[in-house]
């Protein structure tokens, strides 16, 4: 089972797998959990990512990740959990290009760039089709109000990115607790009812015998 798990930095995407992790092992299933990978490509490539990625850089993001995922479905295992989506990434270019580029006209030095972040974002959505292979997503609700406007922007792009893309479901983890550990908790509990509710599910479908 392929699980996507999708929200702004400090949203507690780590932490959830992390947990997942531990619970889900404990009956001998096999995870794994693809996080970290946007550190790795930065030093394998030499550039600034995350709300500094240019759109060759987050190209690299959506590919990279996309990467390690074909590599994880090759390994023997039960739940492959990844931390971050293509829908992060096409909102952290969406998010570029309208800080950057939103008032530009043709006759700006600057317009070609615009070009060139238009043209990633159509990119973004042909990977849309192609990499956007969970068997669920779980997009995390921010755990604390944030007086970044970066990160106030992110998180409505990516509403706006889910709207967008609705053809794929998702379930919201809203924050329910008081403590980062009993709301990590509570989404943990979430997702296993969500996960078996769908392993009884197939389970229950049996292909016809033949006569």
């Amino acid at each position: 089972m392929k699980i996507g798990l999708s929200g702004i930095p400090g949203s507690g995407k780590t932490k959830l797998a992390e947990a997942l992790n531990k619970t889900l092992s404990q009956d001998g299933s096999k995870v794994l959990v693809i996080d970290n990978y946007v550190s790795e490509i930065e030093q394998e490539t030499d550039l600034a990512l995350s709300f500094n990625a240019a759109y060759a850089g987050n190209l690299h993001i959506a590919l990279g990740r996309a990467a390690r995922e074909r590599l994880a479905a090759k390994e023997s295992v039960d739940y492959t959990i990844t931390c971050g989506t293509l829908f992060e990434t096409s909102s952290y270019t969406a998010q570029g290009f309208e800080e950057e580029f939103s008032f530009l006209t043709r006759d700006d030095d600057k317009y070609n760039f615009a070009q060139r972040s238009e043209a990633t974002i159509r990119i973004m959505a042909c990977f849309y089709i192609d990499l956007i292979k969970y068997d669920h997503i779980f997009h995390l609700k921010p755990l604390n109000a944030s007086e970044d406007e970066n990160v106030v922007k992110l998180e409505r792009n990516l509403q706006a990115a889910f709207q967008a893309f609705n053809l794929f479901d998702h379930t919201v983890l809203e924050v329910e607790g008081v403590t980062e550990e009993e709301i990590t908790n509570n989404r943990v509990k979430q997702v296993l009812e969500i996960i078996n509710a769908n392993n009884v599910k197939e389970q229950d479908v049996q292909p016809e015998e033949s006569n």
